[in-house]
């Protein structure tokens, strides 16, 4: 599926999404959060100054990026609410 073998070492968030992600201010931020809010949850913290600061930095940046025509649909916008979310999803309450 998709030309890649099953065994193949390739990885979507290594390859492609960590590249686009770290040439994009927005994405880079996102970047940042995450791994702020991963190191606040290793030590059973709820995300800190740190985490919250770099989400609603990229969150304006972001913003920025969804007021340009070309931009607001680049890949990089892509990635970068993507993987937003993701952090936000990984970073709600387990039922």
């Amino acid at each position: 599926m998709y030309g890649f073998p099953q065994n193949s070492k390739f990885d979507i968030l290594r390859d492609v999404s960590f590249a686009l992600a770290i040439e994009n201010p927005s994405g880079f931020h996102t970047i940042l959060s995450a791994a702020a809010t991963h190191m606040d949850a290793i030590h059973g913290r709820n995300p800190g100054r740190r985490a919250i600061w770099h989400r609603l930095e990229a969150i304006c940046l972001l913003n920025q990026q969804l007021a340009d025509p070309v931009l607001s649909v680049s890949d990089n916008t892509i990635v970068t609410i993507s993987s937003l979310m993701a952090t936000e999803v990984s970073s709600l309450p387990v039922p």
